[in-house]
């Protein structure tokens, strides 16, 4: 297992986003009212199982748990902040379970800080790490702007080269797509001039990268 730390998640990655507080600015109320309820709901129910969990003493049964409230539709932000607690301190980790949870961290609104807290609480675990969680790993990477951006992608790409993963067609046209989003074109060409295999998304994310 290679560990590196992640040198920009403990700044501008661990604050809340800058338009947390104005996301529901134009919501009807009822339809807020409505959102509101279901995500006390969802709320009350993660909290419910985590309860069960630590009530039984079987600790052993957190990746249940996390398989269960990942599970939930449309999930609110502070219960997906809820399941990250709750991923971060759990032995043993799934390498699926790792997959399914980024993955549903990264699709959040704001869920690129979840993702790479998350991301970096599997770099810190005994768990493998495969070239399939990368991708996922590198767009969320990809949101990331200013200083910190940058630091971020070099970092996960050089993670990437240690475990031997920077040849994976889907690797390398994550990096070149998150080296174009954050205004680095030179890395992004010196990714692409390496892919022996260029589809149609490895072209269009060098294009867009390039207007």
């Amino acid at each position: 297992m290679v560990t590196l730390t992640p040198p920009a998640l403990t700044g501008a990655l661990l604050s809340p986003p800058a338009n947390a507080g104005q996301r529901h600015h134009h919501q009807p109320l009822s339809s807020a009212a409505s959102s509101n309820n279901n995500n006390n709901n969802n709320n009350y129910q993660f909290k419910q199982l985590h309860a069960s969990i630590l009530r039984s003493g079987h600790h052993h049964s957190f990746p249940s748990l996390i398989s269960k409230l990942i599970s939930f539709p449309f999930p609110s932000a502070s219960s997906l902040d809820y399941t990250l607690a709750v991923f971060l301190h759990s032995t043993p980790l799934d390498p699926r379970l790792c997959h399914r949870a980024l993955r549903i961290f990264s699709r959040a609104a704001d869920g690129s800080r979840r993702a790479l807290l998350a991301y970096a609480g599997i770099r810190r675990s005994d768990v493998t790490i495969g070239r399939f969680i990368f991708p996922t790993v590198i767009s969320a990477a990809a949101k990331v702007s200013g200083r910190d951006g940058v630091a971020v992608r070099r970092e996960a790409h050089g993670v990437v080269a240690k475990l031997g993963f920077e040849s994976d067609p889907f690797v390398q046209t994550a990096l070149a797509g998150a080296y174009a989003a954050g205004g680095s074109v030179g890395d992004a060409r010196r990714v692409f001039d390496r892919m022996l295999h260029r589809d149609l998304i490895a072209w269009n994310v060098m294009l867009d990268g390039s207007v």
